[in-house]
C-alpha cells in the first residue's frame, strides 16, 4: 500500500501539514483514513479572525527567527511601544531583573520587525522579545 508523503507540496519538499489518523468510531473507510492538516486549518475552528491574523503574523515572524534559543519569561504589551521606538523601558529593565537576568548600562535595542520582534544585546548576551497574542514573551540566545 503507497503513501503520497508530499500532500499538496512540491515535489522533493517536506510536507508543512499535520497528519491525523482516526483510531475508528466509523465503519466507513473513509473514516479511518489520514487526514493532512496545515496548521492553520487546525486552529481555524476554534479561533476568531482577529486571533487568526496573530497566528499567521506570528508564526511567519518566528520561522525567521534563531532555534538556539530558550524562553526566559514574559511581560505584558505595554512595553511595545517603547520598544518600537529603539528605547528598553525603565519597568522592563525591572523585569529582566526579577527574572534574574539583570542588563548592564551597555545593553542596546535593535527592532527587527515593529510591533513584533526586537532583539537586546548586552555585552555576551542576546535576548529576542517576541509578541503574541498573549503578551511579550522574552528568550535567551546562545552567541
Amino acid at each position: 500500500m503507497g503513501e503520497d508523503n508530499n500532500h499538496g507540496g512540491e515535489a522533493g519538499s517536506a510536507s508543512t501539514h499535520v497528519k491525523l489518523v482516526s483510531e475508528g468510531g466509523a465503519d466507513a473507510p473513509e473514516a479511518q483514513r489520514a487526514r493532512f492538516w496545515s496548521p492553520e486549518q487546525m486552529v481555524a475552528s476554534c479561533i476568531t479572525p482577529q486571533q487568526m491574523d496573530n497566528f499567521r503574523a506570528y508564526n511567519n515572524v518566528c520561522m525567521t527567527l534563531p532555534t538556539n534559543d530558550r524562553y526566559a519569561f514574559s511581560v505584558t504589551m505595554e512595553h511595545a511601544a517603547k520598544l518600537d521606538e529603539g528605547v528598553i523601558p525603565e519597568s522592563m529593565l525591572q523585569e529582566f531583573e526579577a527574572n534574574a537576568a539583570p542588563l548592564s548600562q551597555a545593553a542596546r535595542l535593535k527592532v527587527q520587525h515593529a510591533g513584533r520582534v526586537w532583539f537586546i544585546l548586552d555585552l555576551d548576551k542576546k535576548y529576542s522579545v517576541r509578541m503574541v497574542p498573549t503578551g511579550l514573551l522574552v528568550y535567551s540566545e546562545t552567541l
